[in-house]
Formats: structure tokens, C-alpha cells, sequence
């Protein structure tokens, strides 16, 4: 006696992705594989929504003006599942936890500076690029406390 046994097809993925609002512009955008969740901004005031790839639509998640948030540009998630997110010219770099939204910490740039991209690498160790100045942060984590400080200054390099 020969059994057969199939599994569901995987769903197809959504033909699109909504954010809310008239204007939601997004900048920023942080994924989630472990759980198919994403986060994005929305550039007029910083809003932050979630979204599951499974599902069209993205809902509010941290409104404008949560943790004095008014702006967001480059976001990232690291392993540990933290979701980082940039703040643009108001240079604060703010780390959250995606399940409880809690604020975990508030990183600042060197003054005049505009925290835009960030990017974690393997390890935990995270780098923050200025818009403004020409710097590379490097936000380190020890002993569950994050500080960002300037890494590397390329205002000698040959980008011009």
C-alpha cells in the first residue's frame, strides 16, 4: 500500500504593499525573517507601521512623535530581532524592541550631524552613516547598554 502525502502549495505573496495615510511616503525599511514582519517610515512625520509579507496591508505601529520621533531614514533589524531607526536630522539613532515597542536606548550623533543608514554586522556591531559630517558611527553593546561613537572619519578619503 502506497501512501501520498502533499503539503499546501506556500501562499503567493501580496501584488502590493499599503501604507496608510495620503502621503505615507516610506524611508526606511527593516525586516524581520524570523518572523515575516517589516517595519517602515513614513517621511512625513516619522511614523513607524508594521507589516507581514503574507498580508497588503501595514499598520500603525509607533505614531509621529512617539519618543520625540518626527522623522525616520535608514532602518535595519540585527539578529537579536532589535529593530534600529534613524532619525534623520534630528541625529538620534533609537533602538526598539518590535514585539513590546519599548524604546531600548537613544543614540546621538556628533552635533549638526544626520544619522541616515545603518547597517549591522555579524557580531552585533552596528554602523550608523552622517549625511552632514563626513563620519561613520559604530554603535557597540556592552553588557546591555549601547553607545554610539565616531568610527571613522572619511573626510580624507577620495569621495568627493
Amino acid at each position: 500500500m502506497a501512501l501520498a502525502c502533499t503539503s499546501p502549495a506556500p501562499a503567493e505573496p501580496p501584488g502590493h504593499y499599503v501604507i496608510p495615510g495620503d502621503r505615507a511616503f516610506p524611508t526606511g525599511l527593516a525586516y524581520d525573517p524570523g518572523t515575516g514582519h517589516y517595519f517602515v517610515g513614513r517621511a512625513a512625520d516619522g511614523a513607524l507601521y508594521r507589516g507581514h509579507v503574507d498580508r497588503p496591508d501595514a499598520e500603525p505601529w509607533s505614531p509621529h512623535g512617539t519618543d520625540g520621533r518626527t522623522l525616520t531614514s535608514g532602518m535595519t533589524m540585527d539578529a537579536a530581532g532589535r529593530l534600529f531607526v534613524n532619525g534623520a536630522d534630528s541625529n538620534i539613532t533609537r533602538v526598539y524592541d518590535p514585539g513590546s515597542g519599548e524604546l531600548l536606548s537613544e543614540l546621538h550623533g556628533l552635533p549638526g550631524g544626520f544619522v541616515n543608514e545603518v547597517s549591522v554586522a555579524e557580531g552585533g556591531t552596528a554602523y550608523v552613516t552622517d549625511s552632514f559630517l563626513p563620519m561613520i558611527y559604530r554603535i557597540t553593546e556592552r553588557d546591555g547598554r549601547r553607545q554610539m561613537d565616531p568610527w571613522l572619519d572619511i573626510d580624507q578619503t577620495a569621495i568627493e
